[in-house]
């Protein structure tokens, strides 16, 4: 027994010496059988709330300090402005672990070699996740969450400069806090198998997908948004031509400013289903989008909103309303130029075509929104200048 006892002790100090790691490789080692080393990311200053969101308008857009006093899992939050008060940071630890790819190649317990192909992991929530060298972020099954994540404003906001891709590897449960999911990952153009994420349970989606201004599409089809009351510059700058939000329940979201603001492609908006009430606070709800031409408001009544400026600096051509659209000034549509294409007025499509309308009705912004008041459906597109056709003489001839 004293022989087998030194032999031990003599195999742990000559494994000591050489593989200074070796002891504590269970404890470094990930799911997948990978051995990393640990680093710790820095949280990111203070002075780095100047570029998460930009100030639209006065009181338009929320910063990412600022939420409510509820806690993140309620789901009919208060939205006096008395309440609102600065999230503290005291709660969210100062660093956050996450695994590197080191340079050399240790060996694990197993000892087997280490994946190359693995640049950084870690998890959020229960999700295991990994980034490969060709900067595809995977995303494993469980319950996710961006709360105490360690890291300000994205979990994976430190990687910006590496992703180009996002994959959903498994059926993914949201926690209320999906806040700045993805925020910042400005060089992502896709994320693959969104549908894989169930968001029944957030009660928190502000600035999910901001700045992600690569993005080429996005399908948010089956999000149920229906427990969410933040849902605050969701989508602001993103880099999508077209986005479809008719599915989305905004039925208490009672902060939803900025929601599709300055994306610098868009050009298409179907936001059907959004609506509002008197407790919302949506100020340039879809302002600042340089592109935006066309957009359909069928859910919203702006007669008990107080504030909002929801169109502010964006070109609409065109707008669809429902009998249940109630439109004001809140709306800030532009008047229709006066030149020598367009009229300076709106004019309802009828059986036409957007560039050839051929309805009844033409007026001033100010008559549409009043038209509005009265529940009547219509699209409206500004009224083209048809030009007086020049007479044609036809010769006969002869045969």
């Amino acid at each position: 027994m004293r022989k087998a006892t030194t032999v031990l002790m003599t195999s742990t100090l000559i494994l000591s010496s050489i593989y200074p790691n070796a002891i504590h490789a269970t404890e470094n080692t990930i799911d997948n059988g990978v051995q990393n080393k640990k680093t710790e990311v820095q949280q990111i200053p203070d002075n780095v709330e100047n570029t998460a969101s930009t100030n639209l308008d006065a009181g338009n857009n929320i910063s990412p300090e600022e939420t409510s006093n509820k806690e993140a899992d309620t789901n009919s939050p208060s939205t006096n402005e008395g309440n609102m008060e600065q999230e503290s940071l005291s709660n969210i630890p100062a660093t956050s672990e996450i695994n590197y790819n080191p340079e050399q190649t240790p060996e694990t317990e197993t000892g087997a070699m280490v994946n190359d192909d693995i640049y950084a992991s870690g998890t959020a929530g229960t999700c295991d996740w990994y980034i490969t060298n060709e900067g595809v972020l995977h995303i494993g099954s469980g319950e996710l969450t961006t709360l105490n994540s360690g890291v300000s404003f994205g979990i994976w906001r430190n990687y910006s400069s590496k992703l180009i891709k996002i994959v959903f590897d498994g059926p993914v449960n949201s926690r209320p806090e999906l806040d700045y999911l993805f925020f910042d990952l400005e060089n992502v153009t896709e994320i693959v198998n969104l549908n894989l994420l169930d968001t029944s349970g957030a009660t928190r989606t502000r600035g999910m997908f901001q700045n992600m201004k690569s993005l080429k599409s996005l399908d948010v089809s089956h999000f149920d948004t229906s427990n969410v009351w933040l849902m605050s510059s969701m989508f602001q700058g993103v880099g999508v031509e077209t986005l479809d939000l008719s599915s989305f329940d905004t039925s208490n979201a009672t902060m939803i400013g900025a929601l599709v603001a300055m994306c610098p492609n868009l050009k298409k908006l179907d936001a059907s289903s959004i609506s509002l009430s008197s407790e919302s606070r949506a100020s340039s709800l879809f302002a600042h989008n340089p592109l935006l031409e066309e957009i359909n408001f069928s859910s919203i009544d702006l007669t008990n909103l107080e504030g909002g400026y929801l169109l502010n600096r964006t070109p609409i051509k065109k707008i669809t309303v429902s009998e249940k659209s109630r439109l004001n000034s809140l709306a800030s549509l532009n008047n229709p130029p006066t030149n020598e294409i367009y009229t300076g007025k709106w004019q309802t499509v009828g059986s036409g075509t957007d560039e050839f309308p051929k309805g009844d009705w033409s007026g001033t912004t100010e008559e549409l929104y009043e038209r509005t008041q009265e529940g009547i459906a219509d699209t409206y597109v500004w009224q083209p200048v048809l030009a007086q056709a020049e007479d044609v003489t036809i010769k006969y001839l002869d045969e």
